[in-house]
């Protein structure tokens, strides 16, 4: 199904969620289809103090909004967001974390859904 979405991100990021078997995806891979899917003004937009709040070494973050600069990181751990600030991605890579596409997420264990 092509969505009308104008945003490329946006479209990448449910084109991704759609191919990785749509039928059976689970149920947070169809709730982050859900939130992804959403009007720009009405997705989630995360600072990196609720990340590194809530997220643990070793888990992946998972953000359908965009990552802003607000806070430190104290710990690495990995992100798949739609986008980020340029003060965040430095924040995130600058203390070790990676950032990872969409299209990983299956292949992961240990996934966190931040909102």
């Amino acid at each position: 199904m092509k969505s009308k979405i104008e945003n490329t991100n946006v479209r990448s990021w449910l084109d991704a969620l759609a191919r990785d078997k749509p039928a059976g995806a689970s149920p947070l891979m169809r709730r982050v289809r859900l939130l992804v899917s959403k009007p720009k003004r009405q997705r989630v937009s995360v600072n990196l103090y609720k990340l590194d709040m809530h997220v643990k070494q070793g888990e992946t973050a998972v953000v359908p909004g965009k990552v802003l600069s607000g806070g430190e990181v104290s710990h690495a751990f990995d992100v798949a967001a739609m986008e980020f600030s340029d003060a965040a991605r430095k924040k995130l890579l600058d203390k070790g974390c990676k950032i990872i596409d969409v299209s990983d997420l299956n292949e992961r264990k240990n996934l966190r859904l931040i909102v």
